[in-house]
Formats: structure tokens, sequence, C-alpha cells
């Protein structure tokens, strides 16, 4: 991952397998819009995390975006290449047991879409 940053003009790059992805601050506003239409109706792997929705839909909704040195935000959401694709993951506070969520993005018609929605579970170390 490489990135420019400083100001609106930031942008951030990602290898995927389909080739380099180059991302600025307007694209992680897409982003942010998946991740609320995502919550505002989720998919059936969402299903254990029903309890969380409205919290997680009333956060993403006003959520700042922005690119700072080697890291994309989109709030408490880190964007990440883990396994050739590319996920938002949500950066609990600090904690013995942390719950990680991670959302899967694919880009899809100019923009983007969530396609599978996970937790992990981090013990501090």
């Amino acid at each position: 991952m490489e990135t420019e940053t400083g100001d609106a003009n930031a942008r951030v790059q990602f290898d995927l397998p389909s080739g380099i992805i180059e991302l600025n601050v307007e694209d992680l506003e897409k982003i942010k819009k998946a991740l609320v239409s995502y919550f505002q109706a989720p998919g059936k792997g969402f299903r254990p995390y029903l309890e969380f929705q409205k919290p997680l839909l009333e956060e993403a909704q006003k959520l700042p975006c922005w690119i700072d040195a080697d890291v994309a935000h989109v709030g408490r959401w880190i964007l990440q290449l883990r396994s050739d694709k590319l996920v938002l993951v949500r950066t609990p506070p600090r904690a013995e047991i942390m719950y990680l969520f991670v959302a899967t993005l694919i880009e899809q018609n100019s923009g983007w879409q969530i396609s599978e929605f996970v937790h992990e579970r981090q013990v501090a170390r």
C-alpha cells in the first residue's frame, strides 16, 4: 500500500489481484455509503449481529472519511488488504478481549458493496 497524504487530495493504493487500485477521500465516501446501505438492509450473513444493526447504522451515517499516512479511515473503520480482498475493519476501544467487525468490499458499478460481514475475536497481549 502506498499513500499520498496531507489534504483532501490524499490517495492510498492497494495492490489487488485485478490490479492496483488508487482511492481518495471521495472514494472513501462511496465506501461509507456502501456501509450505510448494508446496515440499512443487511444480508443474510448479518443475522448474528442484528442487535448491533441500529448502533452501527447510526454510527456509520456520521463517520468522517480521511487518509492519514498509510491508513485510509472511514471513522473507526480502517481500510485494509486481507487475503487479496479489500476490507473495512472496525477498531474497538482497547480491552482485554475485543471483537473486530470486518466488512469485505467489492467494487461494483462505479461504487462499492459489502459482500461479507463477520467478526473476529482478539485477545490483548
